[in-house]
């Protein structure tokens, strides 16, 4: 935790709370728990957007969720997964910007097949902030597409 920012919380699925060690560094460390599978999603969404303006404090999303591209036969042409919405609903209806974080690829010192590490280098880019002051929840697939692309450029960039 602490290469988080200050005053910054990580959104983490409730089932993750009774996940030992995991769940009790996460409550400790501030994160904002959500119920997923919910019937009404949209309560769910102002729950976490009233935790995030009552401790005003600053969110740290994963929009690929826990799945990953990397593992045996998979061959894709872009280095990311479709996001998830639910991190860009919530901003939008926080009204908070999206400072988009792209790390660099871990494929010249990581081995998925024998799960090895090797020496190696990894680049970290923060993108500019995305406001979203204007945007309503008709217009999250446009950002989080928008998001995505740029995303995308700066990791190929950046994994040269």
């Amino acid at each position: 935790m602490e290469a988080f920012p200050d005053n910054c919380a990580v959104i983490v699925k409730k089932t993750w709370l009774f996940i030992s060690p995991f769940g009790l560094a996460a409550a400790l460390s501030g994160a904002i728990f959500v119920e997923r599978g919910t019937k009404n999603n949209m309560d769910v969404l102002q729950k976490v957007v009233d935790n995030i303006h009552k401790k005003k404090c600053r969110v740290w999303f994963f929009p690929e969720g826990t799945r990953k591209l990397s593992g045996k036969n998979i061959h894709v042409e872009e280095p990311m997964l479709p996001f998830k919405m639910g991190a860009f609903n919530i901003a939008v209806l926080a009204q908070i910007p999206v400072v988009p974080v792209v790390f660099s690829s871990q494929d010249k010192f990581f081995s998925y097949a024998d799960k090895m590490f090797k020496p190696g280098r990894i680049v970290a880019s923060i993108l500019p902030p995305i406001s979203t002051s204007s945007l309503t929840l008709e217009d999250v697939p446009r950002l989080t597409d928008k998001v995505r692309t740029m995303m995308i450029e700066e990791f190929k960039r950046i994994s040269e």
